[in-house]
Parts: structure tokens; sequence; C-alpha cells
């Protein structure tokens, strides 16, 4: 059998050593290894040179040309340092002609010029104006694209397609649905998916405001397209106990894309699912995840690079990709830079008044399930390139979304685009007024979060936002007098407290910051406490924590 070498003379080369065990790896070799009899251990070889900084040619022509004494099989194949080499990759690597001995360092670097094999996970991806997706058929594993081919896993090296990983382990997309988008089944709207989604989850689901139905069904949409975006935002079901963050997850785990419910995984466990099947993660019971300290430090790790397309994780010599869907359920907040990738959503316990059906796993709802899953499959061979091409493109929201910084915006904007998929209507209309106020009051929240650190910053912050909704009690030249009562429910209101703070908290809090008195004041046909708020003052210190002030 022919002798493989692999060599390279850069020390962040990371390599799948398994995916190589045909070849022999030479990592910064030594001169020796290229002079007088120690050349001829490539005697009739296969020898491959990585290279990744144009300054290493200065090592590779010379061992190369030594190289060539004994083999004509030498190659050369540029990468990057995030590549991960694979015997696919190293395929495409360009031959080096006897003739190097003949020709310059100058010349040689055109040779060097040869990209990598774009890699493909299987499970899902984007890729050259393309959707992949992968299925299972009578036991064999294809690619199913947007481009109406059916391509065996098999097959894939020979179309110049190198994957992420050689086979299948989660499918939800049933073979006779593929068979109907090959023969041309009636398209899926995103507007018809979008309205089964939300009686879906309306059926056995009960939120305060409809606004939150819209984000979960987008954000749903969003995990079986979610590789054509740069940035994929993670959702935190936040309550307390009792508050249906269990159910919420139950309902939908089953319908998103390879969607895992787990309690407490190990980081073991999140690295395997996101590698192995590009898994919508489904993480119960995360009080560790806003903790400083805990036995959870490493899997929080993972998940901050996960939000990333570029995302990676180190484990000792290996490297794991770590980008997916994530959706966090738990009573505390979030480590700080875990939320600033986090949408927030709020839930609370449903009344006596707020009926729902009492959702059961039977053989009827999972095949209802089945069926939604097909037609995401669907939706997403039919419009996710055209989604990932709106959000490519030049054009922006910026305008139509002012209120969002640039991490918020990274964070909305996958959501926002699907929407713009949407036919013209009053429904694109109402679902995308329902994510732009859930996007301003979590754009309020990401300031009251980065003010908290400065307790002046934070009770002008919290101001700025309720005062302007509540009116004054009496007005009096530059003096406004507020109710305390209703300045409290307010922000309660507006998730805007810091965590545990009660109305003397509050009232303290005010005095200390902004020397806004809470005195005693005539009205009606006794005396009230209120808030004494000069808007002479509340301006000045606008003028010296504008960094923090919401505008």
């Amino acid at each position: 059998m022919k002798k493989k070498y692999l060599i390279w003379f850069n020390s962040q080369i990371k390599v799948d050593e398994e995916n190589l065990q045909d070849w022999n790896i030479l990592a910064m070799p030594d001169a020796d290894t290229f002079w007088s009899d120690a050349v001829k251990e490539f005697d009739s070889a296969t020898v491959v040179f990585l290279i990744v900084e144009n300054n290493e040619r200065g090592r590779i022509i010379p061992a190369a040309h030594a190289v060539l004494g004994v083999t004509s099989d030498v190659r050369l194949i540029r990468i990057s340092e995030e590549s991960v080499i694979t015997s696919a990759v190293l395929e495409n690597a360009a031959k080096i002609p006897e003739a190097l001995l003949d020709i310059d360092e100058e010349d040689l670097a055109s040779l060097t010029e040869v990209e990598a094999v774009p890699q493909l996970h299987p499970a899902q991806d984007y890729l050259d104006s393309t959707f992949y997706y992968g299925t299972k058929i009578h036991g064999k594993d294809y690619l199913i694209t947007s481009a109406q081919e059916m391509i065996p896993l098999i097959a894939c090296p020979g179309r110049g397609i190198s994957l992420i990983e050689p086979q299948l382990s989660m499918v939800g997309f049933s073979h006779s649905r593929v068979l109907d988008y090959f023969s041309g089944a009636e398209d899926e709207t995103p507007n018809a998916l979008h309205d089964d989604i939300l009686t879906y989850i309306k059926r056995h689901f009960y939120f305060p405001t409809p606004e939150m139905y819209d984000l979960i069904a987008v954000w749903i949409m969003g995990t079986y397209i979610f590789r054509a975006f740069r940035y994929f935002p993670y959702l935190h079901l936040n309550a307390e106990k009792g508050s249906g963050k269990t159910l919420l997850m139950e309902l939908m785990s089953p319908i998103a894309f390879n969607g895992v419910h787990m309690s407490q995984p190990s980081a073991v466990t999140v690295l395997k699912l996101i590698a192995q099947d590009s898994a919508t993660l489904f993480i119960d019971e995360a009080e560790g995840l806003g903790e400083i300290r805990s036995a959870t430090s490493q899997l929080k790790n993972i998940l901050k690079t996960g939000f990333a397309r570029s995302g990676v994780y180190y484990s000792g010599d290996a490297m794991y990709r770590t980008y997916s869907p994530k959706c966090f359920a738990g009573i505390n907040m979030l480590d700080d830079v875990l939320a600033d990738r986090t949408i927030t959503v709020r839930l609370i316990r449903k009344t006596g008044h707020d009926t729902t059906e009492l959702y059961r796993e039977t053989p009827l709802m999972r095949k209802s399930q089945s069926e939604l899953r097909d037609r995401f499959y669907l939706f997403g061979l039919k419009y996710g390139v055209g989604i990932a091409e709106d959000y490519n493109s030049e054009s922006n929201l910026y305008d139509k979304l002012p209120h969002l910084s640039n991490r918020a915006y990274d964070v909305w904007v996958p959501l926002f685009k699907i929407v713009n998929a949407f036919s013209d209507g009053d429904d694109k209309t109402r679902v995308f007024n329902s994510l732009d106020v859930l996007s301003q009051a979590d754009a309020r929240r990401r300031v009251i979060r980065d003010a908290e650190e400065n307790e002046t910053g934070l009770a002008l912050a919290m101001l700025d936002d309720v005062l302007p909704h509540v009116l004054p009690l009496e007005t009096k030249d530059d003096m406004k007098y507020y109710d305390p009562d209703v300045i409290y429910e307010s922000l309660h209101r507006l998730d805007l407290l810091p965590k545990s703070m009660e109305k003397k908290g509050l009232s303290r809090m005010l005095k200390r910051t902004l020397d806004i008195d809470s005195i005693p004041r005539s009205f009606g046909s006794g005396t009230k406490r209120m808030y004494a708020i000069s808007s002479t003052e509340l301006e000045s210190y606008r003028r010296r924590y504008a960094d923090v002030a919401v505008e």
C-alpha cells in the first residue's frame, strides 16, 4: 500500500487524526528529516504539504525540493488556521511539478492558492446559495437540496463536497414528504406555517401577550435555516416554579430542528449533539448558567461560542464546532455574556381563567408534530435561500430598528429577516410589529443590565424609560410630583427593576443616586407621599451619564 505523509510548518494547525489514520503526520519537522539518506523515507510516497502563511514557503520549498528527488507525487494546499483537515480536503491538494527545481519562490506562490473544499454538515447547511438537509431513505443517507437534487452521502466526495460528519444520526424529514418535494407538491408558505405553529402552541400554553406567541413561532422556524445566519439568538425561558417552563420546552422541542430536551446536561453530551446532529438544544433547570463559579463553567464556555456560525471549542487537541440553536429554562438570570446572546422570555403562572388543553404525548400528537417538522423542511427548501440572500445583502433594518445596539441587532435581525419572507399583508405587519415591541423591551433590559454596575446610571435609565408613560400628580414650575406606587408598579411590569427590589429600596436608591425625595404633599382631602423630580436636575444627570441613559 502506498505510503502517505502530511507535513506542515505552522504550530497552530489542528487535524482530525482519527480521520487521517492512513496518513503519517509530520508536524514541524526539522531540516534533518529531508537531509541525505533520511529523505528516502518518502520514496514513492504521496506527500502533502500544508501552508497557512506565505512566510512558511522558505521552509516548504527546500523540503519539497528534497522530497521530489525520491517521489513524483508531492502536493501543496493552502488552508486557514480554522480549517479542519480531513482526507477529503487533502484529495484537493495541487500537485507540485518536478520542474520545481527550476522555479523560484515567487512562482511557487501561485501553486499555493488552492482553497480547501468547503465543509458541509449533512444534517443542515447552507453553502454556495444552496440549502442542504439530510434524510434517510431505505436505511441510506442522502442530502436533499434546494436545487432539487438528492445526493447519496457516499457520493459527496466525488461531487467535491467535504462532509463534517460522515453519516446522519438524527433525521426528521420523512420519506413521503421528500417524495412530495420532488414531485412538485404545493409550496409551504411562511404565513401558513407560522399560523399553524401559533395554533399548536396556543392550544396547550398560555402567554399573557400575543407577541410572545409570534416570537416563539418565528424562532422555531429559524432553527430550520439557522446555518444561513452569522448569528442565531438563544432563548431564555425565565420564571418562577410552576410557570410552565418545562411544558413550553416539551411543546417546542419535538417540532424544532433536531430538538433535544434535557436537564443539566454534561459538556460532553452537548458537544456530541451539536457535532453529530446540529441539534437544537433545550436545556432545562439551567440554574448553574447564571453562577460565576459552578460545575457548569465548561458548559458555559461552550455555549458562549455556540451563538456564532464560527463558534468552536477546544478540548485538549480536539476542536468542536458549537453553533446551533439553544433554549434555556430556569429561575435565575444568566451569566452576563450568555445573556448578551439571548432573548429573554418572561413567563407567568396562568390563572384558572386562562384555559388551555392538557398536553399529552399521544400517537396522534406525535403524528401531528411529525407533519409540522416536514413542513418546516419544505419551508427551508423553498424559502431558505431567499432569506439567506436577504440576510447577506446590503439591505439592512437599521432604519426600522434604531433602538437596537450592535449586539442586540445581531440577535434580532435573523428573526426579522424570516418575517420579511412572509407574503405582504396584515399577518406580516402584525408579526413584524410583535417582534418590534419585544425587541424594544429587550433593548431596555440590556440598557438596565449594562448600567447595573453604575447605580446612578441604572436609576437614570429606569426613570427615562418609565416617566414618558406616567402622568405626574402635580406640576409646579420645573418640579413634577409622581405617585411612588405607580412608578414602582410600572417598572415592575416592564421587568426593569433590579431583582428583589421593593418599594422602599427604590425610594432609597433614587434618593442616594439622583437626590430624589419622597415627600408628603396635599392630595385630595389628605396628604400623599410623592417623588419630587426636577426636570432640570434630571437633564443634568443625563448629560453626565449619557452612555447608560435610554435615549
